[in-house]
């Protein structure tokens, strides 16, 4: 974390020692980035009541958040060539503070090695890509992105007319809901760009003819129709 979310200002190192007395200059308190401040108000939930409360109305457990959020910072220290297609989606978080890739560091450098005006950077550009993960702004390949994004919308309920026989007027959908149909459709697509859901695709295919005596074969053979091998 660095800054204090109760507060809305960033943290400072201390200008004393442990059992120094602490000198009458203290710095100026700096006002938190938003997108700083978004990040540490999650983790400050994550660590002192167990859960997060997500801007979907998820309820994530405490570890579960702190694992989302190193997994990002260390996508976040990844060189173009270890990002992979992941560079992409990268660009754009560090795109929005006006910065190149990883802030123009191009050696492959773990964050506890950074400064800490660069740890604080790395930090801000994290709470930028949970906030446009959460608000539906952007997209991720990763597996926990779901977990974030903005639930899908309630059902319209609309009352119906009521019947000649009075009583009281019953509530019916007018959400139609996705076939499954569709659903296969967006995962067909997502596996057309992304290779490693496309393996998982093809183990979970494969996976599912192994008690019936049909060949594997025919598993391959979808999979390379679909051009998601």
């Amino acid at each position: 974390m660095g800054s204090c979310p109760r507060h809305g200002v960033m943290l400072a190192e201390r200008s004393h020692g442990i059992g120094e007395r602490e000198s009458a200059a203290c710095p100026p308190l700096t006002v938190g980035q938003p997108d700083l401040l978004f990040l540490a108000r999650l983790t400050l939930q994550a660590i002192t009541g167990g859960a997060v409360g997500l801007p979907n109305r998820r309820r994530l457990p405490g570890r579960c958040w702190l694992r989302i959020v190193r997994a990002l910072i260390d996508a976040l220290c990844l060189t173009l060539k270890e990002a992979q297609q992941a560079r992409a989606t990268l660009r754009v978080f560090w795109a929005r503070h006006g910065l190149e890739y990883r802030g123009g560091v191009l050696l492959p450098t773990p964050f506890e090695m950074h400064r800490l005006d660069r740890h604080r950077l790395f930090l801000t550009v994290a709470g930028t890509a949970l906030r446009m993960l959460c608000t539906g702004q952007g997209v991720s390949p990763s597996p926990w992105a779901p977990l974030l994004t903005p639930s899908a919308p309630q059902q319209t309920r609309r009352a119906s007319p009521p019947s000649r026989r009075g009583g009281r007027a019953r509530l019916r959908d007018t959400c139609v809901q996705p076939t499954l149909g569709a659903l296969l459709q967006q995962w067909l697509a997502l596996c057309q760009t992304d290779p490693e859901r496309a393996t998982h695709m093809h183990q979970w295919l494969r996976a599912g003819y192994q008690p019936y005596a049909s060949p594997p074969g025919v598993v391959d053979d979808f999979s390379h129709e679909h051009g998601t091998r």
